[in-house]
């Protein structure tokens, strides 16, 4: 009986000291901005990045995750933008944000659309929390022929046949195949990219919405997988003006990338070519 309740006593004093130290653990990690314990499953939203410290940005701008180390860099440049209202835009600091598209090259590896480094600089802020963009000057979409926005780049005829997308290769996408991944619509605005085996087709609007990325196979012009990409999540119908989006597609190894700009946000987010799954995602409104 006696052992018995040394057992009970034992366990009792363990698991209050096991509770103490993950609160202990948990409350480090609050304080450096970090809401879970398990670094393996933190993502950008898991880190609190308005209550971090200076030192801790820096720390963060090295994380293995690319969407923790450029959201950290982007928070450099939110603080150069005043925390209130004010009644009329100020340009963001300029170096913060040369040292973000450093660290996007640096990190990605990949060749980062011109338009989009641009766009970025043209940052302005009424407030850290409302930082808007400008569209270049010469704009990286034109409406083809077949009444589409598209990138400069890229070559898209609609007929009875299907939609041809022809970039540095040419793709034919069947009617059937088009009425799926347009869901039976006139899209407003389309990027692809076409390689040797497949063609990725990201339809969206001209606002920062939500969209979906398509992967197709050429061979039997089947759809391989979908992937939404979040870009600036906000709900419709909170969204005034005709506003701009453009798209970029880059492929480099198993990863396609997605570079997009709107008038509220900036963002890059990559995929798996083989099955369409997220591996970062990044949004300056977010």
């Amino acid at each position: 009986m006696e052992m018995k309740r040394w057992l009970t006593c034992c366990s009792s004093t363990f698991a209050v000291a096991m509770l103490a130290l993950c609160i202990s653990a948990r409350s480090q990690d609050i304080a450096n901005g970090i809401s879970k314990v398990n670094r393996t499953a933190i993502v950008a939203a898991d880190v609190d990045f308005q209550r971090v410290t200076m030192s801790r940005i820096e720390e963060l701008e090295q994380d293995p995750n690319i969407g923790i180390a450029l959201r950290a860099s982007w928070e450099r440049v939110r603080r150069t933008a005043s925390s209130h209202d004010v009644p009329s835009p100020q340009p963001v600091g300029r170096n913060e944000l040369e040292r973000f598209l450093r660290l996007v090259d640096a990190r990605l590896k990949v060749p980062v659309p011109t338009w989009w480094s641009e766009m970025t600089l043209t940052a302005q802020a009424y407030s850290r929390d409302n930082i808007f963009f400008l569209s270049p000057k010469d704009a990286p979409y034109y409406q083809s022929d077949s009444g589409i926005l598209v990138p400069k780049d890229l070559t898209v005829v609609r007929s009875a046949s299907g939609v041809l997308i022809a970039t540095s290769n040419k793709y034919q996408i069947t009617p059937k195949v088009f009425d799926e991944i347009s869901h039976g619509t006139s899209p407003i605005a389309l990027s692809a990219l076409v390689d040797e085996t497949r063609a990725f087709v990201a339809i969206h609007t001209t606002k920062g919405f939500s969209y979906r990325l398509f992967a197709i196979d050429r061979t039997n012009t089947s759809v391989l997988w979908s992937s939404q990409v979040k870009a600036h999540t906000v709900p419709f119908g909170v969204y005034s003006g005709f506003g701009f989006h453009f798209v970029a597609l880059v492929e480099k190894g198993e990863l396609l990338y997605v570079f997009g700009a709107a008038d509220d946000s900036v963002y890059v987010e990559a995929f798996s070519t083989d099955n369409g799954t997220n591996v970062f995602r990044f949004c300056t409104s977010i």
